[in-house]
């Protein structure tokens, strides 16, 4: 199954949280900086200028969230995510209290302190 997509499309499997927060993707080989729009206990919606390519198996760090996951598609700055274990109940309920506490943060400033807390920031 595809993100989000059930066979002959139609509503989602899984409810989804909007998470407008910034997120590394880590593969073997790089680091992506980007934004995640929105998740769901199976995956997520990314957003960003450069993207791994559809197939591309990656962890993915939101937050207090630690998450392997495989790229399953892209389209033009959004890539979705199908996570190799369904989110628990509470990895979701701690990602749901991250994005309160730094809701009133602009988003250059929750990018800046996600890189300096990754280890990013020089």
């Amino acid at each position: 199954m595809h993100f989000g997509i059930r066979q002959g499309g139609g509503r989602r499997p899984a409810k989804r949280e909007a998470t407008p927060l910034p997120a590394l993707l880590t593969t073997l080989g790089r680091t992506y900086s980007v934004e995640a729009v929105d998740l769901s206990i199976t995956g997520a919606r990314l957003r960003g200028d450069d993207l791994p390519e559809i197939g591309t198996e990656l962890e993915l760090k939101l937050e207090s969230l630690n998450a392997f996951a495989v790229v399953c598609w892209r389209k033009d700055t959004e890539c979705g995510l199908e996570f190799d274990l369904p989110l628990s109940g509470p990895e979701i309920a701690a990602l749901c209290n991250d994005v309160a506490r730094s809701a009133w943060m602009p988003a250059d400033v929750r990018q800046a302190f996600d890189h300096w807390k990754n280890g990013f920031a020089r």
